[in-house]
């Protein structure tokens, strides 16, 4: 179905309990990786291997600077690289909410997406060999690039919230 976006956003309510999500991502097994495209506004990545459908598999959080989260599951790298850059990831927003609601931190998230993905979303690991290339241009070459350049502008200039506010990590494909 072409009208469910590939992940679906959650936002917190309060952009200071950004820095509560990442401590308790932490408390919970979330590490950063240095294996990971870093998109512009992103205050932090983190990853855990979790079970999923009778596979173990890796569950990516990321958190932006105006308080959207992003989460996926996806194949293993470690288990087989290739099947990992050639495989759509699926949308992993239940277990942010989950997590979130644990925490009690307040967010947002659309419900009729959410009921749509429920019916409709993808449980299975698509494979696409397309994807290598998607992942190859928008996540190495384009992201990735203007992740780090915004990292440098914030700490050249750290009170500007500046041209983070007009980029929408959530509409690309190529993690």
């Amino acid at each position: 179905m072409d009208s469910i976006p590939e992940h679906i956003p959650i936002k917190l309510e309060s952009l200071a309990d950004i820095s509560n999500l990442e401590e308790s991502l932490g408390n919970r097994g979330y590490k950063w990786t240095l294996l990971q495209i870093i998109k512009p506004g992103q205050i932090f990545g983190m990853v855990k291997e979790i079970e999923y459908r009778n596979q173990v598999v890796d569950h990516h959080i990321r958190c932006y600077s105006n308080g959207v989260i992003t989460s996926e599951i996806e194949l293993r790298r470690v288990q087989d690289l290739w099947l990992h850059l050639t495989s759509h990831s699926i949308s992993a927003h239940e277990y942010v909410i989950k997590i979130l609601e644990q925490e009690d931190l307040e967010y947002h998230c659309d419900e009729d997406l959410r009921r749509l993905f429920q019916l409709y979303g993808p449980t299975e690991f698509v494979r696409d060999y397309l994807e290598f290339f998607r992942w190859l241009f928008y996540g190495v070459l384009f992201w990735t690039p203007l992740g780090y350049l915004w990292k440098l502008f914030q700490a050249i200039n750290p009170n500007s919230g500046g041209f983070t506010d007009h980029i929408d990590p959530t509409k690309s494909s190529g993690d």
